[in-house]
């Protein structure tokens, strides 16, 4: 009986001996990056379009004493970006103008947002004044826009002056 309890106990130890000294399987890790980017950006919503009245014989103009109305539209940007006016050009008219000047003003605070000048000369646009770009804050707010076509010496000539402005919101 004695031996049968030694050969249990050897075998109890020798087996112990041979888990307690398995090598283990090589192990590893790894760590697994992620990036990501969110670019600013803008959703422009509820446009309308401006007119034009003639407020003296050399000047159109949307807006202030006896003009027409403003262009208006929102802007909901989820981060600070910037506008700017990168194009003013006539939109299916052919009128020659010596000045051309449009706005962007920012809500009802009366702050000029943006500004560009261009001669038109038979419907194709020159650069005059760029009027540079501006920061705008994070969230929805209301722009309107206004513009003005005139003469220096002569009075505007009969005819359509259909305009387009182009107002771009990028990342700053």
């Amino acid at each position: 009986m004695k031996n049968i309890i030694r050969i249990a106990l050897g075998t109890t130890v020798a087996a112990l001996g041979v888990v307690a000294f398995t090598p283990n399987a090589n192990a590893q890790s790894v760590d697994v990056d992620f990036t990501g980017t969110i670019p600013v950006s803008c959703t422009i919503g509820s446009q309308s379009a401006g007119t034009l009245l003639l407020t003296a014989p050399r000047m159109l103009a949307s807006g202030g004493p006896g003009g027409g109305a403003k262009a208006a539209f929102t802007a909901n940007c989820n981060a600070p970006a910037s506008v700017k006016i990168t194009s003013i050009s006539a939109n299916g008219s052919s009128y020659t103008a010596e000045s051309v000047g449009a706005l962007v003003w920012k809500g009802s605070t009366g702050l000029i947002f943006a500004a560009k000048g261009v001669a038109i000369t038979n419907g194709v646009s020159n650069d005059v004044s760029g009027g540079g770009t501006q920061g705008v804050a994070a969230g929805l707010d209301d722009y309107t826009v206004s513009l003005e076509i005139s003469n220096a010496a002569l009075p505007l000539p009969v005819g359509s002056y259909n305009t387009r402005v182009s107002v771009l919101f990028a990342a700053p």
